[in-house]
């Protein structure tokens, strides 16, 4: 390329077929690697990252290759088509440099920090500050603005003018360009170093405070020259800088190399991904397991939760807390509140077959806190291990779901009693028990008088009775009813008498003196053969009073089986005031 006395700046011609120079090459791959990613949340900032990328690698491809060379043709035509797309679509473009940046309103469209590679900081340094294309502007104007571009990107010809000097020979009629005389520091760096520094000494040191970090600035002229002696430490900095270089203060730099793993995973212009992370959150995590330092870790995973983007958090939380760890924590006596929003759906299932493998109660207190605190928000997990969970390993899970979903285990508990078995049906009728009452409630109870185990039968006509649903009395009566031939213990069978007169005193005398006394014919002379009847009476007249539960009791005592004749006769001994 060569430079006009005009300040306009034209691409030489040469023969299409002349070949690459040697080092055409090491030109191509770092033309690649000056290919940024694009940057920007909405399509105009996005159009304009990749139209400044355009600009950035048509402006090194001239210096770097041939200008008969086929790369600066596509680099070109790129270029052209990305200029005459963004126009038609957006109108104007203008574009803001700061130091290291290129931006369009708010939002960065071209970011890098290498001081040699940054076209953004050699514009800036030459006190360019706003760049705008008109909708009108012409491919030739374009063209020459790579040209203008292309002479200071490298910095080859240092005898060339400024950036700002070319710009202004060249009179563009559709290219603007706003610029400052010199380095002019923005009003919010000058705040930021004035408050770091401190107010400066002189005019020199003013103009050093002001420029940007790591900005170019004159060698400041010494006033002073000391000879280097030795500045003995204080016993406290020597303290200091040994605690820093100690192992002890290992784990607290891998908190903050968290830190800043995330932070570098928040910033659009890093380019990086959860994938990415990942590895060292497993690095860090390994390293504290061997340090013994579980409450570290728990403090890295709160820093990868407090920081995370919703779409990756969960994968770098399982990479934190895996297993392995989760077991060590466990081991370590660490309880589910230190681990509050850290645990996902995927711990949860990872705490579940430790504590399988743990003989559940066996593992202690901690670890069900720890299973209770990973299923909150995660009930249909527990509900679908409790399906396919052995019976000891489903009533531990149904006690679970009960401390982190109380709906979801009533519902878990009313399936159990229709068809679990029998010590998850028990405690199922516990779930249910300290359950609000209602009609899905009483129906689950009244359908568990029919359930194969004595024992469930009477829990459920305890709660039946506790809650004097008047509704069961006659399910429980005509049950009574069909068993009369001997399907029910003599416990069971005073505890049913008992719940009808407790839940219908007036009904159940009817049906306690059509028992004990029936009526005259062949009907009355086969119920009274029944002796399960005649104890289901016995129980249920001792909690009814009055004279003819009393006349009932005692033809019970005069005419019934032996184990009715002694219970009742020592009913009525009670009630007389005698010993029984």
């Amino acid at each position: 390329m060569v430079s006009r006395s005009d300040g306009r700046c034209a691409i030489e011609e040469t023969r299409p077929d002349r070949l690459p120079l040697p080092g055409d090459a090491a030109a191509a791959r770092e033309l690649e690697e000056s290919a940024a990613p694009t940057l920007g949340e909405s399509a105009a900032a996005r159009e304009a990252s990749d139209l400044v990328r355009a600009l950035v690698k048509s402006s090194r491809s001239v210096i770097l290759y041939d200008a008969g060379n086929q790369a600066v043709h596509d680099f070109l035509d790129e270029l052209r088509g990305r200029v005459e797309r963004f126009l038609a679509a957006h109108g104007a473009l203008t574009l803001t440099v700061r130091p290291y940046d290129i931006t369009l309103g708010d939002e960065v469209v071209y970011h890098e920090r290498d001081r040699e590679r940054s076209l953004a900081l050699r514009l800036y340094r030459d006190g360019v500050r706003r760049i705008t294309l008109q909708p009108d502007v012409t491919w030739d104007e374009v063209s020459q603005l790579v040209g203008i571009l292309a002479v200071r990107f490298k910095g080859v010809r240092q005898q060339e003018d400024d950036i700002v000097t070319l710009l202004w020979k060249a009179s563009f009629a559709h290219i603007s360009v706003d610029a400052v005389e010199g380095f002019v520091a923005a009003e919010e760096e000058e705040q930021a170093l004035a408050g770091a520094h401190g107010a400066p000494r002189n005019k020199l040191q003013a103009s050093a405070f002001a420029a940007p970090y790591v900005f170019d600035v004159p060698w400041p002229q010494l006033e002073a020259r000391r000879g280097v002696a030795y500045a003995p430490l204080s016993p406290e900095a020597l303290a200091r800088i040994a605690a820093e270089d100690s192992e002890d203060a290992l784990p607290g730099d891998c908190v903050g190399l968290v830190h800043e793993a995330m932070a570098s995973l928040a910033d659009p212009t890093a380019g990086l991904t959860g994938a990415d992370v990942a590895p060292l959150l497993r690095e860090v995590r390994d390293f504290l397991l061997s340090e013994r330092r579980g409450d570290v870790l728990v403090e890295a995973a709160r820093a990868v939760a407090d920081s995370a983007d919703p779409a990756s958090r969960d994968e770098l939380l399982l990479a934190c807390l895996d297993g392995r760890s989760l077991a060590a924590l466990v081991a370590a006596g660490v309880d589910g509140a230190a681990l509050s929003g850290l645990l996902t759906a995927a711990h949860l299932d990872l705490l579940l077959d430790l504590y399988a493998d743990g003989g559940g109660e066996n593992a202690g207190e901690k670890l069900l806190d720890l299973v209770a605190a990973a299923a909150a928000g995660h009930a249909e997990v527990l509900r679908r291990r409790l399906g396919a969970a052995p019976p000891s390993g489903a009533v531990r899970l149904l006690r679970v779901l009960q401390r982190v979903a109380p709906e979801d285990a009533v519902q878990a508990a009313i399936e159990a009693l229709a068809g679990g078995e029998v010590t998850l049906q028990l405690e199922g009728l516990q779930v249910l028990r300290a359950a609000p009452y209602g009609p899905k409630v009483g129906r689950a109870l009244v359908g568990a008088l029919d359930t194969g185990d004595e024992e469930v039968r009477l829990l459920a006509l305890q709660h039946l009775v506790r809650q004097r649903e008047r509704r069961a009395f006659g399910p429980l009566a005509d049950r009574v009813r069909r068993l009369v031939v001997g399907g029910m213990s003599a416990r069971e069978a005073s505890a049913s008498g008992a719940a009808l007169a407790l839940l219908d005193g007036a009904e159940a005398l009817k049906l306690f003196r059509d028992w004990v006394k029936p009526a005259a014919g062949l009907l009355g002379r086969v119920i009274s053969r029944q002796p399960l009847l005649l104890a289901v009476a016995a129980g249920g007249l001792a909690r009814i009073t009055g004279d003819e539960a009393d006349e009932l009791l005692r033809a019970l005592a005069k005419s019934g089986p032996e184990e009715v004749r002694a219970a009742c006769q020592a009913q009525l001994a009670r009630r007389q005031g005698g010993s029984p």
